[in-house]
């Protein structure tokens, strides 16, 4: 009886481990994205959008509507070589995603972002190594 007694609580106490476990896996917050930049940084979205931010003059509606879209950037640009061509095209494929939550006015400046980008990659020197100077058009 004894026995049976122990053998329960052990096995209660390993099935509420290996629950506490699982339920830890499934509601921990992910990891930020970490994106690699010329001169050796990196950025995360929330970075990211902060520029953003600052540079276009989004509203909360639009923030909450660009974060997700930046997520899906970075999972696809954190493996990529900075300032290489196929992150301006990354940067070119979700252009219309980001141009659609913008207003017209903060087109313009979205516009001229992505052409100090585009030219940030065309003066990326021939043997592939970053020049030093950031990636990040202003």
């Amino acid at each position: 009886m004894e026995t049976f007694r122990i053998l329960r609580i052990s096995l209660l106490l390993v099935t509420i481990f290996i629950a506490g476990v699982l339920s830890g896996r499934w509601t921990a917050p992910r990891p930020p994205i970490l994106v690699p930049v010329a001169g050796g940084g990196v950025r995360t979205v929330d970075m990211a959008l902060a520029r953003m931010t600052a540079e276009l003059g989004l509203d909360t509606e639009q923030q909450a509507k660009f974060k997700p879209v930046l997520e899906e950037m970075a999972e696809q640009l954190a493996v990529l070589p900075p300032r290489s061509r196929q992150r301006f095209e990354v940067l070119q494929q979700n252009s219309p995603r980001l141009r659609a939550i913008l207003r017209p006015e903060q087109r313009v400046a979205y516009d001229r972002l992505l052409r100090q980008a585009e030219r940030a990659v065309e003066r990326k020197p021939a043997n592939g190594r970053s020049s030093g100077v950031s990636q990040e058009p202003r």
